[in-house]
């Protein structure tokens, strides 16, 4: 099966192979009203498919899907398989990655970029925040936030629990960067990269301790502008 994430619709089209190159719609997995399901892998139970690209993730183990939302910053959970039986299954959760620095009524105009899980921690995942530093453009006449604005945009650890099934600790590393769209874990699994569209250039974080959540900034080059994707050679 396919599990396709698609903003538009608010929901995750599973779609089945058929033949050797037919596609046909299975059913789909239903996210919030308005929260714009972007970016989605797969929980690392066993042996599984996954692109650099993460719009599109091929299921073969994984018992779990986790889909970020581009427009509600939060990362939503399905149990794995799909059954066609059941009529749309809405996630087993919902939380927010948006630092808690910035109140509710701050964030709507905050949106989220990119999703990662890393092999060597498999119950921990890496979402990124962006357009904190642009709050007060596109919304001026918010009250003000005492201490901002930040360096640079949050990213959002998230520790699950043994059965993956829900968050049981969350974290956020303050980077350097403005509207960070690209970011992905380097294959060796030592590495995150990232980069601000916006700002900021592009950072490179060392990954470490128990659950991957010690994040140490190892190089950056402000002088890369304008970058969206990230992918390691």
């Amino acid at each position: 099966m396919l599990y396709m994430p698609d903003l538009g619709s608010d929901r995750v089209w599973v779609v089945k192979r058929e033949g050797a190159s037919g596609l046909k719609i299975h059913g789909y997995l239903q996210a919030p009203p308005g929260a714009g399901p972007r970016h989605a892998v797969l929980s690392l139970d066993g042996e599984s498919y996954q692109p650099l690209r993460l719009e599109c993730i091929e299921l073969t183990a994984g018992k779990h899907l986790y889909c970020l939302t581009e427009l509600h910053s939060t990362i939503l959970a399905w149990t794995l398989p799909y059954d066609a039986s059941s009529t749309h299954p809405l996630p087993d959760f919902e939380a927010s990655i948006i630092p808690p620095s910035v109140p509710k009524s701050h964030s709507a105009k905050m949106d989220s970029a990119e999703l990662c899980i890393h092999a060597n921690y498999p119950r921990t995942l890496f979402a990124s925040n962006r357009l904190e530093l642009q709050i007060f453009d596109k919304q001026p006449d918010l009250p003000k936030l005492p201490d901002y604005p930040p360096t640079g945009d949050a990213i959002a650890i998230f520790t699950l629990s043994d059965d993956g099934t829900k968050v049981v600790g969350t974290k956020h590393v303050r980077t350097g960067c403005d509207n960070v769209r690209g970011m992905l874990v380097s294959p060796d699994g030592k590495f995150v990269a990232l980069a601000g569209q916006d700002g900021g250039g592009v950072e490179i974080w060392s990954v470490g301790g128990e659950k991957g959540d010690e994040w140490k900034l190892a190089a950056k080059e402000e002088g890369i502008e304008g970058v969206t994707t990230i992918v390691w050679i």
